[in-house]
């Protein structure tokens, strides 16, 4: 996967092209971004789980700036 340049090492972050995404879940074999939206909580984008160290990250377009997100962990809730 192609290194993003990020200044933040987790969580979202602004960038050109839309909002970074990165967490550390080592043992997941799938991660996803959710946003919390007017019309309920949606997901928006799956993470790539090809960084070294156990990171998954994606850049995501159209989210807003200061909309809330979490990270869902092997589609538990």
């Amino acid at each position: 996967m192609k290194e993003l340049a990020r200044r933040l090492p987790i969580g979202a972050e602004l960038l050109d092209g839309g909002v970074d995404f990165r967490v550390w879940a080592p043992a997941a074999t799938s991660v996803e971004v959710l946003l919390d939206t007017e019309q309920g909580v949606r997901c928006v984008g799956k993470l790539d789980a090809e960084e070294e160290g156990g990171y998954c990250a994606a850049r995501i377009a159209d989210v807003d700036v200061g909309s809330r997100y979490w990270f869902r962990l092997d589609g538990e809730e």
